[in-house]
């Protein structure tokens, strides 16, 4: 494990700049947001450049693949385990793994939403556990959707794990 930190080969610093930028998005603090397309737009073809090597068998990403290219949601909420393995096996990302998990999650669900205008909130509830309420998760999807340029509505019974998480386009931005 101390070995990939100190060679920095191609696959660990790609999945280093994956977490720092899923860990990035669930800041509070505007100090340590980074910009919000900035899985798109950087992560995304380093990640599919490394996997177009065939060399890399790296979860991160697979899941941004899968999440941007793909559009394939059930394989990217499969990813999110195996991604949490690899970096529970990480000496730098260890004491990052509850985190990591909980901003792939939502990431998937913001763009459920955005896909399907809808999640269910007990689909929320079930992947992100006890540890985190609906209510929380649903005010923080929320607020990604917000700088989208989305209005959502979360259903009063949220916080009971009911209901759905519902969006639509801004009227400001309903031309575009």
């Amino acid at each position: 494990m101390f070995l990939n930190v100190i060679q920095l080969r191609s696959q660990t610093l790609t999945r280093y700049m994956i977490a720092s930028f899923l860990l990035a998005k669930g800041q509070p603090n505007d100090k340590y947001k980074i910009n919000k397309n900035a899985l798109e737009e950087i992560a995304f073809p380093i990640a599919i450049e490394n996997l177009s090597n065939g060399e890399s068998d790296d979860a991160f990403s697979k899941f941004l693949k899968a999440l941007y290219e793909d559009y394939d949601l059930d394989k990217a909420l499969s990813l999110v385990d195996t991604m949490a393995t690899q970096a529970n096996d990480d000496f730098l990302l260890k004491n990052y793994v509850f985190d990591i998990k909980k901003q792939a999650y939502l990431l998937i669900f913001q763009t459920k939403c955005k896909l399907f205008r809808s999640v269910e909130v007990s689909e929320i509830k079930k992947y992100l556990g006890a540890q985190t309420s609906a209510m929380d998760a649903c005010q923080d999807i929320e607020e990604h959707l917000s700088e989208d340029g989305f209005d959502t509505v979360i259903p009063g019974e949220a916080k009971d794990g009911k209901g759905s998480l519902t969006c639509s386009v801004k009227k400001k931005f309903d031309s575009e």
